[in-house]
């Protein structure tokens, strides 16, 4: 199939979701046209964007994954985890290893219990970062009954918040 004349789409007609395209004219007179991600430059990507891949810049084409992603990867072998019932309650027992990996990972957390009034998430998460001006991000989460759990990523972080923090 040979192509006959191509055409670029003016910048006025890309629609809402940033695609950019070339209309391919063969020799049968029918219209080709090939679609292709982009996204302005002046414009942010949006997170729908950075999730889709929509619009990636040269520079987020490196992206790697975070030190926390990678040590996510957890294999189990043969005998990690037995299930047991005992006295007719269900029962877990971990092997050693992963007993340690579980304790290893939970090393820099810190449980919180929430006194007084009742706040929301978003809330306690920008209260907590700036009263404990931390070094780096930490991770929140609501473990009900008004019990969050500070995950830090760095010891100095998690000792500070435990010897100067409120």
């Amino acid at each position: 199939m040979e192509l006959k004349e191509r055409e670029e789409i003016p910048d006025e007609q890309i629609d809402s979701q940033h695609l950019r395209g070339e209309v391919a004219i063969n020799q049968e007179g029918e219209a080709d046209v090939d679609m292709e991600p982009s996204l302005p430059a002046d414009k942010p990507r949006s997170w729908k964007d950075h999730l889709m891949g929509i619009g990636l810049r040269s520079n987020d084409k490196t992206e790697t994954p975070t030190k926390e992603f990678e040590e996510d990867d957890l294999d189990l072998l043969e005998g990690d985890i037995k299930k047991t019932i005992v006295n007719g309650i269900p029962a877990i027992k971990f092997s050693k290893r992963i007993t340690q990996l579980l304790i290893k990972d939970m090393e820099h957390t810190v449980v919180i219990k929430l006194l007084g009034r009742n706040i929301g998430y978003a809330t306690l998460q920008n209260k907590i970062h700036s009263l404990w001006q931390l070094s780096q991000p930490f991770r929140l989460m609501d473990i009900k009954n008004r019990y969050y759990l500070a995950k830090f990523r760095n010891l100095g972080d998690c000792e500070k918040v435990l010897s100067q923090g409120p």
